[in-house]
């Protein structure tokens, strides 16, 4: 190392903090919070209005003026002229130091480096699991010669490996966390317009950066434009270095894209080629193995994520649960579709070592157990264990999950009766007392609520699920229901209230909130499970919309929706309605009637991927029939079992790729408690 720095070494090292601040009076304060102690506190302001100045005065912090001129390394290197410390550790006013100033100090007073890559985690949302984590060089020793580069994402690398070799940067332990990419803090900021406008210039002056590429891409993804998003970054990873830094970032943002543009075949064919390159990139394996996985290659999908599961490292950008959580459920659902339920629940279990607030991994261990016969009471003493909540969202987790699998009276009994002053609480506790058929009870809960909280955004849909709990015990509503409605309301209730009670219906039918109010009402009926008064309801118009009967079946009622669903024509039907119907035919093995309802969707929309794999997947079960009829009359020709076995094998594969619908376990529950099925008959156009 740099014999000159062993003298510095002898005496203790100073490091001024550097910030660059406009209207940051929201986060600074816990910015200088987390870095009061340091010896100079450098703040560059570029046009506050709000308090931002005085704050940083108030922590002993140096400001200083720099003119906007739509460049941020022009007030970082500011800066950076000013500095009377030896090192030098810079911020955004959006971050804090987590590790606090004494990891720095001793950081660097026990190194002959010139410069450290620190840890920096960027929340994307709210979750555990939402975000993202890579090394970045923020701390460096005050030198003349360094110099901040770019208009926008400036950097400080490119400066001091011009001077030093890569050897003398060092990696630490020193972790900091970035709050500046929380949605709501995105938008209120402008940040995406601004940085659009700002790359755009920069690459009318240097239009072959990549990196300036590659970050237009990252700003047209956080608005949803991803064909832009993907133009921009395939044009960056056409012209940046092998060794380019943010090369692996690059890749995994560009397969990202891919992945949510479904060009499934164009992610597996990037990253076959970029996990040779950088095969202990744990995030592009967790892709392929999605990519694979869609594609219902499940063998080699599983393979890739437990390839992700081995790689421990901060070498990459990487997302929270690439190389655990993540990829340990996506091991269990493949395990769980291939009926491997042991091995199914034990991978759920590793995905909540990891992350024991997981949701789906915490629905998947709920669904595998209940498959393999365990009593109810011993998977919520399972869940309980895992999550052990303390805080309300935490105990609202185990509720929301146990509403989820269909598991009622265990979802009551865990509830805790301080927490149902909660909306939400309140609304799945209910929800869970309701399908169980306790509706008197229901009904008075819901109604002390109602007068307790009678400004609650939930009002509409509590008053409405009160007057469902009357109504499906064949009650008519009373004085103390219509106490607690807005007056806007009273006579619409009383008009539906008149016609279940009665039969007869009200004159003024084409009224158009009495429509909206009983469409709603027979839609909440679907969501609490109450099918006789969502019946009786449909009377009331006249006629049970498509809506509806497409909201029945993705709720578990598969054979009354498709009762209603066949009495239909096909002109009444749309897509969906379609498709539907399809699956339904499907199920029962009307694979010619089914693959008809497929085929006429995709006359209309001819991209209707689902439809397409639908109506192979229908007319290869029809070749399947056939094929394992000519067998059974001439059982020895090998052509004819050699094609039947390349037909099983590929309704086989095509089942795995997802067109149907996924029932959930209260879903499936449901499908199955109904008793009745219905008659399949032709259908006249």
């Amino acid at each position: 190392m740099y014999s000159s720095f062993s003298k510095e070494k002898m005496k203790l090292s100073t490091v001024g903090i550097h910030i660059i601040i406009k209207d940051e009076s929201e986060w600074l304060r816990q910015c200088l919070d987390s870095i009061k102690d340091a010896d100079e506190i450098i703040v560059i302001d570029t046009g506050s209005q709000d308090s931002s100045i005085r704050i940083a005065k108030s922590y002993g912090a140096r400001v200083f003026y720099s003119r906007w001129e739509d460049d941020f390394s022009t007030p970082r290197n500011q800066a950076l002229q000013i500095a009377t410390t030896d090192w030098i550790f810079y911020l955004d006013a959006d971050e804090i130091l987590l590790s606090g100033l004494t990891a720095i100090k001793e950081q660097i007073n026990n190194s002959d480096s010139v410069a450290f890559t620190v840890i920096l985690e960027n929340l994307i949302g709210t979750g555990p699991q939402d975000h993202l984590v890579h090394r970045t060089i923020r701390l460096f020793r005050n030198n003349p010669k360094y110099r901040f580069q770019g208009i926008i994402h400036e950097d400080i690398g490119h400066s001091i490996v011009k001077l030093h070799p890569s050897s003398y940067i060092e990696d630490s332990e020193i972790r900091i966390r970035h709050f500046g990419y929380l949605p709501e803090h995105i938008q209120k900021k402008d940040k995406i317009a601004r940085n659009e406008r700002l790359l755009k210039k920069a690459l009318q002056t240097d239009p072959a950066n990549p990196y300036y590429s590659y970050n237009l891409g990252i700003t047209f993804c956080q608005v949803g434009k991803l064909i832009e998003a993907k133009n921009a970054m395939i044009q960056a990873l056409m012209l940046v270095r092998d060794d380019a830094p943010y090369r692996s970032t690059l890749v995994k943002d560009l397969s990202k894209i891919l992945l949510e543009l479904r060009e499934i075949k164009e992610v597996e064919l990037l990253l076959l080629k970029e996990t040779e390159r950088y095969e202990d990139y744990p995030d592009l394996r967790y892709i392929l193995g999605q990519s694979f996985q869609i594609q219902g290659l499940w063998e080699q999908a599983y393979e890739q994520f437990q390839l992700a599961s081995t790689f421990q490292n901060n070498k990459y950008v990487t997302e929270a649960g690439a190389s655990s959580f993540l990829v340990y459920y996506k091991m269990g659902e493949i395990a769980q579709n291939l009926g491997r339920l042991e091995e199914s629940a034990r991978l759920f279990n590793q995905a909540l070592q990891h992350h024991p607030t997981y949701a789906p991994a915490l629905l998947g261990i709920s669904e595998v157990f209940y498959e393999l016969n365990v009593p109810w009471h011993e998977i919520v003493t399972l869940l309980k264990e895992k999550v052990r909540p303390s805080v309300p969202s935490e105990h609202y987790l185990l509720l929301e999950t146990l509403v989820q699998v269909g598991a009622f009276e265990e979802a009551i009994a865990i509830t805790p009766i301080s927490c149902l002053t909660d909306s939400l609480f309140f609304k799945n506790y209910c929800l869970a007392m309701i399908h169980l058929g306790r509706l008197n009870e229901a009904y008075h809960l819901l109604q002390n609520y109602i007068k307790e909280h009678p400004t609650t955004l939930e009002l509409e849909i509590l008053l409405q699920w009160s007057a469902i709990c009357k109504w499906q015990l064949n009650e008519s509503l009373q004085t103390d229901f219509f106490a607690s409605l807005p007056e806007n309301l009273i006579t619409l209730y009383q008009t539906i209230n008149e016609f279940l009670s009665t039969g007869h219906s009200p004159t003024d039918l084409d009224n158009n909130s009495l429509s909206e109010l009983t469409a709603s009402i027979t839609r909440q009926s679907i969501v609490l499970g109450q099918i006789q008064l969502m019946d009786k309801l449909s009377e009331l118009t006249g006629q049970f919309k498509l809506e509806l009967i497409k909201m029945l079946y993705d709720h578990g009622y598969i054979f009354t929706a498709a009762e209603h669903l066949i009495s239909l024509s096909s002109v009444q039907l749309d897509d969906e309605g379609l498709f539907d119907l399809g699956e339904i035919l499907f199920d029962k093995g009307h694979y010619l009637m089914a693959a008809e309802m497929f085929e006429s969707i995709l006359l209309e929309e001819g991209t209707y991927e689902r439809a397409k794999t639908a109506a192979a997947i229908c007319y290869l079960h029809l070749a399947e029939t056939s094929l394992s009829d000519a067998l059974s009359r001439a059982p020895d020709v090998p052509s004819l079992k050699e094609d039947l076995q390349q037909i099983r094998s590929s309704i086989r594969l095509l089942n795995r790729t997802g067109w149907h619908t996924r029932w959930s376990g209260r879903q499936r529950r449901i499908s199955n408690g109904q008793k009745h099925d219905f008659a399949m008959h032709d259908r006249k156009e």
